[in-house]
């Protein structure tokens, strides 16, 4: 989750790793209430926004929080 500040944040979800801290990470579109972080999944339906390299500063001090470990539902394996 990354936060607006205004009650709101953005999804991003980590699609690659290079080398042990550097993540290639989409963010969607759609935006969630922070209150409701488990509504995340409306924001993978809501399109890629962008796509960007990061370290992973953000999420270890406490800026960006990790609210699941999860497979986009539109990219799910079908069993």
């Amino acid at each position: 989750m990354i936060p607006f500040g205004d009650g709101r944040s953005a999804v991003g979800h980590c699609i690659g790793v290079y080398e042990k801290n550097v993540y290639v990470v989409v963010v969607f579109a759609g935006t969630v209430s922070d209150e409701e972080p488990a509504s995340a999944r409306q924001a993978w339906r809501s399109g890629i926004e962008f796509v960007a390299i990061t370290l992973d500063a953000k999420v270890y001090v406490g800026d960006w929080s990790v609210v699941a470990n999860d497979v986009p539902a539109h990219t799910a394996p079908q069993a």
